[in-house]
């Protein structure tokens, strides 16, 4: 069998922000995966890659958000895309157009602590990705 391209696709949510999906069906499963698919999926804001899923040869599946990588469980390729596009919705959804807002608010519409979401939007400031208003306030990028 020869490798099958599934997906190969940019979805654009904005002038500054869109989506990559790429996903193949191989002959065996790579390096450190345990099923044989291929694949990445990215999504860039303003020039950035903010979040990828990928199961590079030797590191199995992972996702990578800002400089950290985290193990991710794959079971099917319908759950990764759902997955990849639940982080993409709750980044808008959550955080864009809501006005600058403090990390404290940030974190409380994320539903996630304090310390993790400074250690994110640090990051993200550093990237150029956000930027803080003249009273520290942070802004995210509008989607669309």
């Amino acid at each position: 069998m020869k490798a099958e391209k599934l997906i190969c696709t940019r979805i654009i949510y904005s002038e500054s922000a869109f989506a990559e999906l790429v996903l193949w069906r191989v002959p065996k499963s790579p390096a450190g995966s345990l099923h044989n698919f291929k694949y990445r999926l990215a999504f860039v804001v303003c020039g950035k890659c903010v979040l990828r899923y990928d199961n590079e040869t030797g590191k199995g599946d992972h996702r990578h958000f800002e400089g950290k990588e985290n193990a991710y469980q794959f079971t099917t390729p319908e759950q990764l895309i759902a997955d990849f596009q639940q982080n993409i919705e709750r980044w808008h959804h959550i955080l864009c157009g809501a006005g600058p807002v403090s990390i404290r608010e940030a974190a409380r519409r994320a539903g996630r602590d304090v310390k993790a979401v400074h250690g994110d939007v640090t990051a993200l400031l550093n990237a150029g990705i956000l930027t803080r208003t003249d009273k520290g306030r942070i802004v995210f990028p509008m989607m669309r």
